[in-house]
């Protein structure tokens, strides 16, 4: 459970299910290929951005540990249309409706990034 393919019938009610009762949900292919071509262009730009301002890689969550969101002004990258579209998918949506029944906000989103030979860990949070 957890991890549910998008588009499966029946897909949103499992995810809402194990979202509300694990806290998380994976969907699988909730994305298109041009969705994902658009995100990962987005991230490398934002990445080697971040890195360059950084050339001995102390991070900004630890050694060699990004934030998206927390290098940016606006403390999100939803600014950015590749983040945006992630906020505005049928797939999430669907998931989100059903779990909360039209009773959320997303009031932001960023993503994190770490190197290699990273030996630190950053426990599972929420960024509010």
């Amino acid at each position: 459970a957890g991890v549910v393919d998008a588009g499966v019938p029946g897909f949103a009610r499992e995810a809402a299910g194990s979202l509300l009762g694990s806290g998380w949900t994976l969907l699988r292919n909730a994305l298109n290929a041009k969705q994902i071509t658009a995100l990962r262009l987005a991230a490398t730009s934002a990445a080697e951005d971040l890195l360059s301002r950084d050339p001995q890689r102390r991070g900004n969550r630890g050694p060699r540990r990004y934030s998206f969101g927390g290098a940016s002004t606006t403390h999100h990258m939803v600014h950015l249309q590749a983040w945006a579209d992630l906020m505005d998918n049928e797939a999430l949506r669907s998931v989100l409706e059903l779990a909360f029944g039209g009773q959320y906000v997303a009031v932001g989103g960023g993503g994190d990034f770490v190197l290699g030979e990273t030996d630190t860990h950053q426990r599972l949070h929420v960024d509010l």
